[in-house]
């Protein structure tokens, strides 16, 4: 379900609907801890919403699990 949830959040966020994706991602993270794509996602969603203090937290976890994510690495070397 974790995947499915990713998937969600994923599509949701597409069409604008932060709201739902933040819930959808986390639900995604929360079940399926070791999977990279949640915690990015969550983690560009809110720097793009401002939350940048725990953005940047999520996407420094997230670069941990998949350091090839050439998006986040150019990203955490913005935010610093």
């Amino acid at each position: 379900p974790g995947v499915f949830y990713f998937e969600v959040a994923r599509n949701v966020e597409d069409r604008k609907r932060y709201d739902l994706a933040e819930k959808y991602y986390r639900e995604a993270m929360k079940l399926r801890h070791e999977l990279a794509g949640p915690i990015n996602s969550l983690g560009m969603l809110l720097l793009r919403l401002g939350q940048e203090k725990e953005g940047k937290e999520l996407l420094d976890k997230g670069f941990k699990l998949d350091q090839f994510n050439v998006r986040v690495s150019n990203m955490r070397k913005v935010m610093d």
